[in-house]
């Protein structure tokens, strides 16, 4: 008994359909697959990086939004600026900025050097605003304690709230020298 008699043949002349089904079916796999890397590259991997360097400023490290040497080669920084994960990158960037020069800021302040004038950048800016105030608050207190320390008994020093603990210092030191 011959099987082969049962079996149909698949051969190029007489199922051509079958080559370009096969064709088209490796075609969809390879733009499905090339259209994955793509989107890995131009929207995974930045989003992915800002995602890294949000957690670490939630954990107070200022680090910089810049990717390590190569991980965008393929997404420059001009053309991230004209897509949305771009702006993105870009706000981030300035947010970044922002943050490490109020830091910068503070460290001056925290080592007692209050010459330079802290600008906020806008009037809604809290932090520029408090930074503004506290290094303002300061500087009137040592000229205060520079007039005292010359004999300039008229200074007028009030605390600003009853918590203020050196606006309350130099009330009690001035009422004790007079």
């Amino acid at each position: 008994v011959a099987v082969r008699w049962y079996l149909p043949r698949f051969s190029e002349r007489r199922y051509p359909p079958l080559r370009t089904g096969g064709l088209f079916v490796l075609f969809v796999v390879l733009a499905f697959a090339a259209t994955s890397i793509l989107v890995h590259i131009v929207v995974t991997k930045p989003i992915r990086h800002l995602v890294t360097v949000s957690q670490k400023i939630a954990e107070g490290e200022l680090v910089s939004t810049q990717q390590p040497a190569g991980a965008m080669r393929s997404h420059p920084q001009k053309r991230l600026a004209k897509d949305e994960i771009g702006a993105l990158t870009a706000a981030f960037s300035g947010m970044m900025e922002y943050l490490q020069e109020m830091a910068h800021a503070a460290t001056r302040i925290a080592m007692g050097d209050l010459s330079r004038e802290i600008a906020p950048r806008s009037k809604d800016d809290v932090l520029g605003n408090a930074f503004s105030d506290m290094s303002t608050y300061l500087n009137e207190m040592a000229t205060a304690a520079t007039a005292i320390s010359k004999g300039d008994m008229s200074q007028d020093i009030q605390p600003k709230t009853d918590n203020d603990v050196l606006g309350n210092a130099f009330t009690q030191l001035a009422a004790y020298i007079q």
